[in-house]
């Protein structure tokens, strides 16, 4: 009888988004936590270490996006496992002895007094995101969609338990651990999930360790481009920031960060399993890709005409008088987003087609953009930064229609 039947299981793709959006949900109420028990100048630090941190694990999601690409399952032995992990950690140890080289240049002028204790959770956090990432691509390209959500929900939820109790217990000192603790946590865990869907066997489709770390490498620069126009907004604005207060600063970015997330961060964590859906239909990607695009911009249309009515009200109701900023530039600051959730779009789309070259450019184009824009463009900071956002995305767009449209061009008979 029907009525006895099993319960039916979550699809691949369903488990995805619910442990993507258990994980939004994790990360918004972070920043609401931090909002709430932090003053707007004391959250502007926060957000710039925030920033400084998910710029190295956004360069790290790179990792994560060739190694969906290039593995299939495979016949149990042979060496793919070992050359997978070999380039994941070379790819690693390299980018945190970078950063830690580089380090005594920057440090003590982004991170003030804290620049060397800074530095080394910064290190630890470029290997240890840059391990998890790649078990993460594994488990992605193999489509073992159950470890994938274990290890999508797994970072952001202790985050939010460390965070949450370093601020309840007034240790707002431990709050750069907090945030940096649960990515080798994390990775351990995400080991255990790992080792046995290796045993399974597994395949790359790269033919050379040298020419995967190549990959990998062009896939990061492009996903720190990436990180440059969401999570390290922080850093930048905070540094362009010259005609405001801390206070005011703290305001922009607690909104910016509050009100584009619901946008920008579901893009970009779908980008691995946008990465599969356009590689298993290649023939239609162009399509695809304007129909997925199209309906990011309605939503963050939809979205900004609700925060720019609401927002005001509403934040300054909840986290007092010093997060309030205008409804109209909220509603520009939110609208941004939307180009940005596109070009996530369209990366995806161009990674499955091969096109890596177009993928960084059109990453890296926009980033640089948005930085210079936000550096020299005209009016205050708010409108600075507007600008940056917007127009940075937009162009970063081109350069990846025009590669899709190539790939299309010359797939026809």
């Amino acid at each position: 009888m029907s009525f006895l039947r099993r319960p039916a299981r979550l699809s691949g793709s369903t488990l995805v988004v619910v442990a993507t959006g258990v994980a939004g949900l994790f990360g918004y109420a972070i920043q609401t936590v931090a909002g709430a028990g932090l003053e707007a100048s004391a959250y502007a630090q926060f957000s710039v270490f925030w920033a400084a941190v998910f710029l190295a694990v956004g360069s790290m999601s790179g990792v994560q996006q060739e190694v969906t690409r290039a593995t299939h399952p495979g016949a149990p032995g042979g060496p793919a496992g070992r050359r997978l992990l070999l380039a994941i950690l070379i790819i690693g140890v390299t980018a945190a002895a970078l950063v830690a080289a580089s380090g005594p240049l920057w440090a003590d002028a982004v991170f003030a007094d804290q620049g060397a204790t800074s530095l080394a959770l910064l290190s630890a956090s470029v290997v240890f995101s840059g391990a998890v990432a790649g078990i993460a691509g594994v488990l992605y390209g193999v489509h073992d969609w159950r470890r994938v959500a274990l290890v999508i929900c797994l970072d952001p939820a202790l985050r939010f338990a460390l965070v949450g109790g370093s601020l309840l217990t007034g240790h707002v000192a431990w709050l750069p651990a907090a945030i940096v603790a649960p990515i080798p946590l994390t990775f351990f865990a995400a080991l255990l999930l790992v080792v046995p869907r290796l045993r399974q066997g597994i395949r790359i489709d790269v033919a050379t360790t040298r020419r995967l770390v190549g990959n990998i490498f062009r896939a990061i620069v492009g996903a720190a481009a990436t990180a440059v126009l969401v999570s390290a907004l922080p850093l930048f604005i905070g540094a362009a920031a010259r005609d405001i207060s801390t206070t005011q600063t703290g305001a922009l970015l607690f909104n910016l960060t509050l009100t584009r997330a619901p946008i920008v961060i579901p893009a970009l964590a779908f980008q691995s399993l946008l990465v599969v859906f356009f590689r298993d239909r290649l023939n239609h990607v162009a399509r695809l890709t304007g129909l997925i695009g199209g309906g990011a911009v309605a939503t963050a249309l939809v979205v900004a005409v609700v925060c720019g009515i609401l927002g005001p009200t509403v934040i300054g109701g909840i986290f007092g008088d010093g997060y309030r900023l205008s409804g109209f530039s909220l509603a520009l600051l939110v609208a941004s987003s939307g180009l940005t959730a596109v070009l996530s779009v369209t990366g995806a789309a161009t990674i499955a087609l091969r096109r890596h070259t177009a993928y960084l450019g059109g990453w890296v184009f926009a980033a640089l953009a948005a930085v210079i824009l936000l550096f020299v463009s005209p009016g205050d900071t708010i409108t600075r930064s507007v600008i940056a956002v917007s127009c940075g995305p937009a162009l970063g767009l081109l350069v990846h229609a025009a590669a899709i449209w190539r790939a299309r061009s010359s797939a026809r008979p």
